[in-house]
């Protein structure tokens, strides 16, 4: 169920902020440590999804608190947060790169 860059419906809702899709994703079984064709998991697209500097999460306080009831819901299912894209780096690291709130973020 994943496109050719090995993209699946649940790493399109994370980058996408999509609280509605990453649940329906996850009641239906979808496996949520797949990775896309740069060893990308859907944690991983939720960390370096596009515009997620400091000042935007305290703009926009919807989206940080969407950002943490999904993170909460991968984290519950079972994401593998050790996980290792192409470059070596876990979510965190790309949390940590991009200089972002997420990167404090604590459960």
């Amino acid at each position: 169920m994943a496109d050719r860059d090995g993209t699946t419906p649940l790493h399109t809702a994370c980058c996408r902020l999509d609280m509605h899709m990453t649940e329906l994703c996850i009641k239906y079984q979808i496996e949520v440590n797949v990775l896309d064709t740069r060893k990308r998991s859907a944690l991983h697209r939720l960390v370096s999804r596009p515009a997620t500097s400091k000042k935007q999460w305290y703009d926009d306080r919807w989206a940080l608190d969407t950002f943490k009831t999904i993170f909460g819901s991968l984290i519950e299912n079972g994401i593998d947060i050790h996980l290792k894209d192409e470059n070596g780096n876990t979510a965190l690291d790309l949390a940590k790169l991009s200089e972002d709130e997420i990167a404090s973020f604590r459960s």
